[in-house]
C-alpha cells in the first residue's frame, strides 16, 4: 500500500519517502547527469518523419549548446521565455537546455488555439526570447504585438525564410562544451521550471508553474534502465503534461522516444507501427476508437505493443476489451491525470472494475461532501487531492485562479465527483463542473456561451456537451432562444461563432433553437436539464 488511510480524518495519507535530492540541488546538472548514465551511443529520439535519430552523447551535447549560446546573447537566469514548437527534431535540446540554463518557459501550443490565445498566453508571462515553428511565426508576432510591453527575441524552427534569426543560432558548437558547469538556480520548490498550458475550461487559458523540483523528482525516480529495444510513441505536445512527461521519462530511464511533428494521425501511426515497431503508446481514448475502427486495423501487427497507456476522459470496459484484443504480447493502462497535478491514478499493476486507477504514491486525498466535510470509504463527494513532497506552485500570474483551485491547506478541487475504496483505487462518477471534453481538449460552456452572445440575434444560450457516438469526447452543442424577429439561422450562427474561436471549440454537436429554456426560480438556466432534454431528443431522432 502506497497509503495510509486516517479513519479520523478520513484522508489517505502518502507514505512516500522524501525526493531524493536537495531542493538546493542543480536541476540543469541533474538534468546532464541522467543523460551521462545513459550509453553515449544510446539512441534517445527517433524523428518519424525524417528517421533522424538522436543519442544521449549528441543531445547533451545540443542542451549544452544551447544554454551557453543564450548566455552568449546575454540572456540570464530566471529570463522568462515562450516555446511555440511541434516535437521536431531539435524542440528537446532546446527545451532541456532552458532549463539547464535557468530560463522558464511556457509551452504554447501549435494548433487549437488561435492568435489571441497565443497573445493571452504571452502576456502572462512577458517572454524576453520566443522560440516558434515557422507554422505559427505570424501568430506569435501578431500575439506578442498585442500583449508585450517589450519586444522578445523571436528565433524560428526548421524556417526557410531569410528575414529572421533561426534556432540553429542556438545551437550552434562553441568549443568549451566540455568545461561547462550549469549554474545553481536557487531553491527548486519556489523556481519555476517551466508553465503548462489548460485548456481554457474555465474562461481563458491559464498557465501552470512546474517547478523545477517537480521536474527534478522525475529525473530522480529509482528506475531500472529501459531495454534497448523499448520505444514510446507519442504524439502529445510539449504543452500537455503527457508530452512533458515522455521527455524527462526518456532521459531518465533511455527510452527511445518516437516523435512526429504533426498531430495524431491514424495512416501515421500504422505506418510507424510497421516500420519502427513501438513497444509503448499514449493516446486520448477517442484516438484509440479511430484507430479500431480504421480499416487498416485488421491487417495490423500490433503484437510489439507492449502497453497502451489512455488518458484524458474516463475509458470504458468495451473499448479496452477491444484494445487488449488487439494486443497479445501487452495490456491497456489507464491514467487519470490533470495538468496541475499530474499524474494522478494509474492501475499499470493492479486493476479494479470501474476504477480509473490507484492512487499515486506522491499525492494524499480526501472527499468532501458539498458542504466541504470528509466522507468515509464508498462515499461518493468532490475529490481532493494535495501533494505530499513537492508543493503545487499555482497559476501563474494569477492568484485568483489559484486560490479558487487550492484552499489554505494546500487542498486541490479537481472539480471530479467519484469515491476512493479501502485499498485507494479512485472511482469518478460525475464532473462537478461544466466542463466539456473533446478529443483531449477541455473548454467550458460558460466561455462559449459568452462569445455566442454577442451574434446578432441571440436572446440566450446554453452550450452543453453531446457525447459522440463511441461515448468518448462531448461535442459542444448551444441551445439559442432568438431574438424576437430574429431569422437567424444555424449556418449563420455557427459561421460567426468559428470566426471566433479555435477549432476545437466549433460547434460540432450542433445548434438548436428552443422556444424557452428552463431555469431554476432564480431565473437560473438548469444546464444539466438542457443537456438531457437535448440527449433525449436527439436519441429519439436517431
Amino acid at each position: 500500500m502506497f497509503h495510509t488511510y486516517d479513519s479520523i480524518t478520513k484522508q489517505w495519507l502518502s507514505r512516500h519517502p522524501p525526493p531524493p535530492f536537495s531542493t538546493e540541488s542543480n536541476l540543469g546538472q541533474l538534468i546532464l547527469d541522467a543523460l551521462r548514465r545513459i550509453s553515449p551511443s544510446k539512441v534517445i529520439q527517433l524523428d518519424t518523419d525524417t528517421g533522424l535519430l538522436l543519442t544521449a552523447e549528441e543531445l547533451r551535447l545540443r542542451i549544452v549548446r544551447v544554454a551557453q549560446n543564450l548566455s552568449g546573447l546575454g540572456f540570464r537566469r530566471g529570463d522568462m521565455a515562450a516555446v511555440a514548437c511541434c516535437n521536431s527534431e531539435n524542440l528537446a535540446p532546446l527545451a532541456l537546455g532552458l532549463m539547464v540554463a535557468g530560463l522558464p518557459f511556457i509551452a504554447l501550443p501549435t494548433v487549437g488555439f488561435n492568435g489571441d490565445d497565443l497573445g493571452h498566453l504571452m502576456g502572462l508571462v512577458q517572454p524576453k526570447l520566443v522560440i516558434c515553428d515557422e507554422s505559427v511565426y505570424k501568430q506569435v508576432l501578431d500575439g506578442a504585438g498585442m500583449t508585450l510591453k517589450m519586444k522578445p527575441v523571436i528565433f524560428a524552427v526548421e524556417s526557410e525564410r531569410e528575414s529572421v534569426r533561426k534556432v540553429e543560432e542556438l545551437l550552434q558548437a562553441t568549443g568549451t562544451e566540455g568545461d561547462f558547469v550549469p549554474q545553481a538556480h536557487g531553491d527548486m520548490q519556489s523556481s519555476v521550471g517551466m508553465i503548462l498550458c489548460t485548456s481554457g475550461t474555465t474562461g481563458r487559458p491559464k498557465g501552470v508553474c512546474v517547478s523545477q523540483a517537480a521536474i527534478a523528482i522525475v529525473l530522480s525516480r529509482p528506475v531500472k534502465p529501459a531495454p534497448e529495444s523499448d520505444l514510446n510513441l507519442t504524439y502529445s505536445p510539449l504543452y500537455w503534461g503527457t508530452g512533458l512527461f515522455a521527455l524527462l521519462n526518456s532521459i531518465s530511464t533511455g527510452i527511445t522516444r518516437a516523435i512526429s511533428r504533426n498531430p495524431f494521425n491514424e495512416d501515421h501511426f500504422f505506418d510507424v507501427l510497421a516500420k519502427y515497431r513501438p513497444t509503448h503508446f499514449f493516446t486520448p481514448p477517442s484516438h484509440a476508437v479511430l484507430l479500431l475502427n480504421h480499416p487498416r486495423a485488421s491487417g495490423a501487427d500490433f503484437r510489439s505493443l507492449r502497453s497502451w497507456s489512455l488518458s484524458g476522459s474516463i475509458v470504458s470496459a468495451k473499448l479496452r476489451q477491444s484494445l487488449e484484443a488487439r494486443l497479445p504480447n501487452g495490456q491497456t493502462v489507464n491514467n487519470y491525470a490533470s495538468s496541475e497535478l499530474g499524474l494522478i491514478a494509474m492501475d499499470m499493476i493492479k486493476q479494479k472494475p470501474g476504477a480509473v486507477g490507484q492512487l499515486m504514491p506522491h499525492l494524499d486525498a480526501k472527499v468532501v461532501d458539498d458542504q466541504g466535510v470528509a466522507v468515509g470509504c464508498g462515499e461518493q463527494g468532490e475529490l481532493m487531492l494535495r501533494t505530499a513532497a513537492i508543493p503545487f506552485m499555482g497559476y501563474y500570474n494569477d492568484e485568483q485562479a489559484t486560490r479558487e483551485l487550492m484552499d489554505a491547506d494546500g487542498w486541490i478541487r479537481t472539480g471530479d465527483i467519484g469515491y476512493l475504496d479501502e485499498e485507494g483505487f479512485v472511482y469518478l462518477v460525475d464532473r462537478k463542473k461544466d466542463v466539456i471534453k473533446y478529443r483531449g481538449y477541455q473548454m467550458s460552456p460558460v466561455d462559449l456561451e459568452k462569445v455566442i452572445e454577442r451574434i446578432d440575434g441571440v436572446k440566450q444560450v446554453c452550450v452543453v456537451g453531446v457525447p459522440e457516438m463511441d461515448g468518448t469526447s462531448d461535442l459542444p452543442a448551444a441551445v439559442v432562444v432568438k431574438r424576437e424577429g430574429s431569422d437567424l439561422t444555424e449556418e449563420q450562427l455557427k459561421s460567426a461563432f468559428e470566426e471566433l474561436v479555435s477549432d476545437h471549440k466549433r460547434l460540432r454537436g450542433g445548434v438548436f433553437f428552443w422556444e424557452e429554456l428552463p431555469l431554476t426560480a432564480t431565473g437560473k438556466v438548469v444546464r444539466r436539464k438542457v443537456r438531457d432534454m437535448l440527449v433525449e431528443a436527439l436519441q429519439g431522432n436517431a
